[in-house]
């Protein structure tokens, strides 16, 4: 294994001598940056201490307070059932008969890391939750014109199923058509409510009404979500004096550019989209992403950084330190955030003696 680190130039050096310029365009006047990031293998730890890091960076270059904010999705899918060749799933939040626990468990180990991480940047980290979020009127408002631009937007945010993805719970068992097959849209008024009926494997048919200011709970794909939350963090930010920030890795780019694109078509302009900043990607020794979803042999392989946990009994409190001190020093050079980083980059950098971290 080499144990040489290179940092070839890119193009965005060529554009900024520091990261924090690529905001100067937006900060008149803000009283604080924001950064928002949302699940927990190496990439994601990876993504936060970069969150933490770029706020640290931008409120010492800018001479703010700086806040990170954790977006969980409790809605994410906890048991599926596939009955007559239809996908219905039951939420993280709903997946045992004591509601919240299961979920309190999930977000018991994000927590952890929060601490860790904030400990380190001394920036202060906070959750928000998609349940909260879907209770907001201008969430709700947003769907509702989403849904009316359906025509136009519909293939810009759900070209593989061609379909704004709506769904509601069965008001009996919490299970809900995951691809909103058996899903019916029965009336439509401008700006005031949309009526859905939905099909259950076990008790039938439902209807379920949503309105700007009515409490029925709804979810919704990963896409319209992204819409929604950018439209609701814009609008709340713009009020609050603050500059918002989307944090994720680079591998949401071509999805960011569909959102920037249907946020358009919504009425938004440039000035009222948030900035996204794309974080360097953890990869095998193939050049694939390391993901929730990889094999049974690969997660064996790459055991150490599938999550904070993992990492944290293999290489203690001592690798989280030094991921921390490598991470901070992308913040400083370009070459160093602007590119990709392999699970044997990370390995070198947790044994001993092999390069120091947050040194070219």
């Amino acid at each position: 294994m080499k144990t040489n680190i290179t940092y070839p130039t890119t193009t965005i050096n060529y554009v900024v001598n520091d990261i924090a310029e690529l905001s100067a365009h937006r900060m008149n006047d803000k009283k604080e940056v924001v950064f928002y990031y949302g699940s927990q293998i190496l990439g994601t730890l990876v993504s936060g201490m970069c969150a933490h890091a770029l706020a640290k960076h931008l409120s010492e270059y800018y001479k703010i307070p700086a806040r990170v904010v954790f977006t969980g999705l409790e809605n994410e899918g906890g048991i599926v059932k596939t009955v007559n060749g239809i996908k219905y799933s039951r939420m993280l939040c709903d997946h045992q008969p004591d509601g919240l626990k299961r979920f309190q468990e999930f977000v018991d180990s994000f927590r952890q890391m929060f601490t860790s991480v904030s400990g380190l940047s001394l920036i202060p980290t906070e959750t928000n939750f998609y349940t909260d979020l879907q209770t907001k009127p201008l969430a709700r408002s947003t769907l509702l014109n989403i849904i009316e631009k359906t025509d136009s937007i519909l293939l810009l945010l759900n070209p593989l199923r061609k379909q704004i993805g709506v769904r509601f719970k069965c008001p009996e068992c919490k299970y809900i058509d995951k691809h909103y097959r058996t899903q019916e849209l029965l009336e439509f008024i401008l700006k005031e409510k949309a009526i859905f009926r939905n099909e259950c494997f076990e008790h039938g048919g439902y209807t379920r009404v949503l309105t700007p200011y009515n409490d029925e709970f709804f979810d919704v794909n990963g896409m319209v979500r992204n819409v929604i939350k950018e439209v609701v963090i814009s609008s709340e930010s713009e009020t609050e004096g603050i500059y918002p920030v989307i944090v994720k890795g680079r591998d949401w780019v071509p999805t960011a550019i569909m959102v920037s694109e249907a946020l358009e078509l919504l009425g938004y302009s440039y000035e009222k989209r948030l900035q996204r900043m794309f974080t360097p990607l953890v990869l095998d020794w193939s050049g694939a992403k390391l993901s929730k979803s990889c094999s049974a042999e690969d997660k064996k392989e790459h055991a150490p950084f599938l999550s904070y946990p993992d990492l944290m009994s293999y290489y203690g409190v001592d690798g989280i330190e030094k991921l921390w001190v490598e991470v901070l020093s992308w913040t400083k050079d370009t070459r160093k955030f602007y590119r990709d980083y392999t699970t044997d980059f990370f390995t070198l950098l947790f044994k001993e003696g092999l390069f120091k971290p947050g040194i070219s």
